[in-house]
């Protein structure tokens, strides 16, 4: 869904794009997909809705091709800011293949934790891994990487490789995750 006033912020600023999804708006668990812009006064504003029964690619895409065709600016996209979903990681890709695709800085960080609390048990390391992990995605030192998948897509989540992108001073998505959890307040799994 998408009003007037939304395709009309859209056009005002078209260059980052926010992209989150949240389970549990109806009776059915069905996603909720919001997309969200950023104002010139750094105020997130909301673009499009978008109900969908599961979270595939096909589905995400065709939500997201339907989005660009019904937004000719879509073409003046700089930057997607998304979570570290694969499925909307390649969707984005493929939709939007001249914006840089950057992944949540507080998703990145998330996930790298979980991975080297499994693999450290205690004691002095477990005190220097949240350093370790600050320094790799926010600097250059790649060589102590948690999970070398995430290797070859370093210029989503690195902050100094896409730093010259211009995501509008947005590193994480948290602006349309609280918008989200707003919504999951109001309205219940059984309220509709």
């Amino acid at each position: 869904m998408q009003t007037g006033a939304m395709k009309a912020l859209f056009e005002r600023y078209p260059e980052v794009l926010l992209i989150d999804g949240t389970h549990c708006v109806n009776n059915r668990r069905m996603p909720l997909y919001s997309l969200m812009v950023m104002d010139n006064n750094g105020r997130g504003r909301i673009v499009r809705y978008a109900l969908v029964n599961s979270e595939t690619v096909a589905i995400i895409t065709k939500v997201m091709e339907m989005f660009k065709a019904a937004n000719p600016k879509s073409s003046d996209l700089r930057a997607v800011l998304l979570d570290k979903d694969c499925s909307e990681i390649a969707c984005m890709q493929h939709v939007f293949p001249g914006a840089h695709i950057v992944i949540c800085k507080f998703h990145v960080l998330k996930t790298f934790r979980s991975a080297v609390a499994r693999l450290v048990q205690g004691g002095e390391a477990k005190e220097k891994v949240p350093k370790i992990l600050e320094t790799l995605v926010c600097g250059n030192d790649f060589e102590m990487h948690p999970t070398p998948v995430w290797l070859p897509i370093k210029n989503m989540w690195a902050t100094n490789l896409y730093k010259d992108v211009g995501c509008s001073g947005n590193e994480t998505i948290d602006r349309l995750e609280h918008h989200n959890a707003v919504i999951k307040q109001v309205v219940t799994c059984k309220s509709l």
